[in-house]
Parts: C-alpha cells; structure tokens; sequence
C-alpha cells in the first residue's frame, strides 16, 4: 500500500518534472517559426495536463494534505505575487 511519504516524493519528482517542461518551451521561444513554437507548446501543454489530470490527481486522492499546489503563491508576467483564497 502507498504511504504518504512516498506519495510526497513521487509528487515532487512529477511537479519537477512538469517545471522542466514548462522551461523547455520558454528555452524555445522566439527560436523558431511561430506555428512550429504553438505546436511544441501544445505538446508540453497536453503532457503536463496528463501529468496533472492521470497522476497527481491520483496521488490527491490519496493523500489531499499533499495538494498544496493550488495555495502557492503565483507569480504573473509584471513580478507580481498573489496566493489564491483558501477553498470555503
């Protein structure tokens, strides 16, 4: 049976994961034609979903003191920081 612990460990290896892949298509950008940039984006895009959606999810169902991704603080493209309200 899964324990929480190694539920953390493989949530942080899958939210790692999915930052990686984020930063491979910024890596990209302007790099290369626009389509081909929409379509690699694309990729990374459906990838991280399915990460998202088929495992941590998963995970979260599991063990939901370990879905503190949705309360981290957010970061927008002018450097501003905002925290989403607690849920309730």
């Amino acid at each position: 049976m899964l324990d929480r612990d190694t539920a953390q460990e493989a949530r942080n290896h899958i939210l790692e994961a999915i930052r990686h892949i984020n930063q491979s298509w910024q890596l990209l950008e302007g790099r290369m034609s626009d389509a081909t940039f929409q379509e690699m984006k694309r990729a990374a895009g459906i990838v991280i979903g399915t990460l998202d959606y088929d495992y941590l999810c998963r995970i979260f169902d599991l063990f939901p003191e370990l879905d503190d991704v949705g309360r981290a603080p957010v970061t927008d493209s002018l450097g501003r920081t905002s925290r989403p309200e607690e849920p309730g």
